[in-house]
């Protein structure tokens, strides 16, 4: 059987349309969301429509962030220093955000201090923290004329950087420490969120503050994501400038009316959580609804570039609603030039937010606010040493293991609930938190279809079948069984490699299970083998995308396989085609693996970033835990699985929270998983079936003592081996020295 044959998919076009299938997947899809948001906007033609339409949204939004609702830490603001200047005093301050995770910060005060201070929040850009100089403009400009402006180091930036990579780097690792948050019921914005909501609690508390005048300030770059959000869900903000978010985006230009009309409101997914919200396209949050959420209070709806008003669908609806409420004096728009494909002075780049695009915010602020304008900008800056809230020597939890302590938390509630359940109960109650966390849909009957059969090493037959899990998503497979029917058990083995590498380096594993009378399925789940998209398994690579869309749509990736493996064992039970009353799931991996004495890179490349000194760093493989962890839930939905072989995956969850760096691929990450238990607790209930780990790994990919992760299982009372990391053909010792179940 040679290569071409691997594929069960026979045609050029028939193997594209497999590679497209993910993305095809998705897009129809969030299609739908659109439309069904256009349908409930159709009915919408009031203030009252109005609030029964978002209010339902705007709920969903909240559950979605994990942003605490009750029990915050108290409020402590502790000024580190105080650096005078030029009709303005800098507070250099901490504040509460979550216990253990003081949030730096900046406190412009106006000096003299009027009898009322408007109160100005600034959530910078994912390109610099709080020294950065246009902030450091806008903070000092705005003082002297008297208004007191908070600049806070989002999580990950500044002094609260989380990784041993400055600049640039902080907007990249975001990334990660997204998929940490997820792991955990989290989101990083949801954090953010969180974040300039104790910085308004901050604002309120100065002498003088006024709140009928709370303005926050989303710079370009992505801090207009978490603005928008926060003034949705805090009706303390009476005015909001989010940048770039709502609706067309500098790479998605509206410029003609083709564009306005296929404008798409949902967005797609991408590695930036900030912006592809969980759930957001299933319960209906669009980012336009977000930004509209802010009626009746003040909104500048703002763009870093060029922007035509008369063609943007999001601007026609947002007019709409300030009229519907009586305040379309409120609704206020500013504009940059040129693309982000240009460069100045074609097109107006900033940092955060810049002069050209503050000129035309001034006028504004005066009509609502009684603001006057600044005379001059105040260009003073000072170097970010003199900017320092803490001591360089001081101890800060790296964020990353402020995530890791809740997790531990969330882990040991639910190991506690699962002990006091027995037997069976303890699967049922397991499955049950599964289904929720994976986002699973109902299974319906799926079809199979026959493709022309082939041989594999000149002699033995393969069955090559396609098995429809659901419309639009189809697993190609081949079936491989013994030269004599001997009721043996049924192998199934997948890898994100897919079934071609299988059989390539685990050929003489394959031929031994025929022999020992075995039928082997092999099939490519979506994403996996003939069905991906392509290799790159990288943060900025088409399967992030894809899985960052299901997300959006209320689903996860590895759920979505998972429903594809079960409904390949329905497929083959409804058609006898293997007649088999055991089942042995093997999941593979054959990535690469990180050395012991590997040093993470930054994103983008194996180089350093340019202000950071040293030679260049290699990149990091990525690791595939998903086959492996697949294998284990599916045993744990299959009653038939008498035994699993988990390759090169997680022994615990909490192993991707030990350092700043995740080199998983993001689709084997799904959001709260901790709150369904960590891997040994679903090892432990899968007693009696047999589980063997082989080489298991952690978040950074590389290969985990053996020791350490039998205590790990231990502690959980699981039962499973650790196998040495037996690297392709000695596969077969392994399966030679056990007993096939039957």
């Amino acid at each position: 059987m040679n290569q071409e044959t691997y594929d069960v998919f026979d045609s050029e076009l028939t193997r594209q349309a497999a590679r497209g299938m993910l993305g095809a997947f998705s897009k129809r899809r969030l299609k739908a969301a659109d439309e069904a948001d256009a349908e409930a906007w159709s009915k919408v033609r009031s203030a009252k429509d109005w609030k029964a339409f978002i209010e339902p949204r705007l709920q969903a939004l909240r559950e979605s962030l994990g942003v605490p609702t009750a029990g915050a830490s108290p409020m402590d603001v502790s000024v580190t220093r105080t650096l005078t200047g030029e009709g303005y005093v800098l507070r250099c301050l901490t504040y509460t955000s979550q216990e253990g995770d003081p949030v730096t910060a900046h406190l412009y005060v106006p000096d003299p201090l009027p009898p009322s201070a408007p109160c100005i929040l600034i959530c910078h850009s994912h390109h610099q923290p709080k020294h950065q100089r246009e902030l450091q403009e806008m903070g000092m400009t705005w003082a002297r004329a008297g208004c007191y402006v908070l600049v806070p180091d989002l999580i990950g930036y500044g002094e609260r950087l989380h990784t041993p990579y400055p600049g640039r780097q902080s907007y990249f690792f975001r990334y990660d420490l997204g998929m940490q948050f997820a792991l955990c019921g989290e989101s990083l914005i949801g954090r953010y969120v969180w974040d300039l909501q104790r910085g308004v609690d901050v604002l309120l508390a100065q002498d003088h503050a006024d709140p009928a005048r709370v303005i926050l300030l989303g710079a370009v770059a992505g801090g207009g994501d978490p603005a928008a959000v926060t003034a949705a869900l805090d009706s303390r903000i009476t005015c909001v400038v989010p940048f770039n978010f709502g609706g067309p985006q500098p790479e998605t230009v509206v410029d003609d009316a083709g564009a306005a009309a296929s404008f798409r409101y949902t967005g797609s997914g991408g590695w930036e959580s900030t912006r592809n919200l969980r759930l957001s396209a299933r319960k209906g949050f669009l980012p336009w609804t977000i930004v509209g959420a802010a009626v009746p209070r003040a909104l500048v709806y703002a763009h870093e570039f060029e922007w035509h008003a008369d063609l943007d669908p999001v601007w026609a609806r947002l007019r709409d609603v300030y009229k519907w409420h009586g305040v379309s004096d409120r609704l206020g728009s500013l504009k940059g030039t040129g693309r982000v494909t240009q460069r100045p002075p074609e097109a107006t780049h900033c940092n955060q937010i810049g002069a050209f695009h503050r000129a035309q915010l001034y006028p504004l602020l005066e009509r609502w606010f009684g603001m006057t304008p600044p005379l001059s900008e105040y260009t003073a800056v000072r170097e970010p040493e003199e900017l320092n809230v803490l001591p360089e020597s001081s101890n800060r939890m790296p964020a990353q293991f402020q995530a890791r302590a809740r997790a531990e938390a969330r882990i040991s509630e639910s190991s506690q609930a699962l002990a006091a359940c027995e037997g069976d109960a303890r699967r049922s109650h397991l499955r049950e938190r599964y289904t929720q966390v994976l986002g699973l849909p109902e299974h319906g009957m799926p079809v199979l279809r026959q493709a022309p059969a082939a041989t594999w090493r000149g002699s033995t037959p393969v069955e090559r079948l396609i098995v429809e899990t659901e419309p639009g998503i189809e697993v190609p497979l081949l079936l491989l069984r013994p030269r004599e029917a001997t009721g043996g058990p049924l192998v199934v083995a997948f890898a994100q490699e897919g079934k071609a590498r299988i059989l390539r380096e685990r050929g003489g594993s394959v031929a031994h299970l025929l022999e020992r009378g075995a039928t082997v399925c092999l099939p490519d789940l979506r994403g996996f083998g003939e069905t991906a998209p392509d290799e790159d398994r990288s943060w900025y690579g088409p399967a992030t995308k894809h899985a960052s869309s299901e997300l959006m749509l209320g689903r996860t990736q590895l759920g979505n396989r998972l429903f594809d493996l079960r409904a390949v064992l329905m497929a083959l039970r409804a058609q006898k085609v293997a007649e088999c009353n055991a089942v042995i799931l093997w999941g593979d991996s054959f990535a690469r693996l990180n050395p012991p004495d590997f040093e993470s890179p930054p994103h983008r490349g194996g180089t350093r970033s340019p202000d950071t000194q040293g030679p260049p760093i290699p990149p990091a493989a990525i690791g595939e835990p998903g086959a492996g962890f697949l294998a284990l839930l599916a045993a744990l939905f299959e009653p038939q699985v008498r035994a699993v072989h988990a390759t090169r995956t997680l022994t615990s969850w909490l192993d991707t929270l030990r350092t700043p760096f995740v080199h998983l691929p993001f689709d084997a990450i799904v959001p709260g998983i901790v709150h369904a238990g960590d891997v040994p607790d679903l090892v432990a209930a899968l007693a009696p079936s047999e589980v063997y780990f082989e080489g298991p790994i952690d978040g950074r990919n590389l290969l985990l003592n053996p020791t350490d992760a039998k205590a790990r299982l231990a502690n959980s009372g699981a039962t499973a081996q650790v196998l040495p990391d037996l690297a392709g053909p000695n596969l077969t010792a392994w399966f030679a020295s056990k007993d096939m179940p039957t």
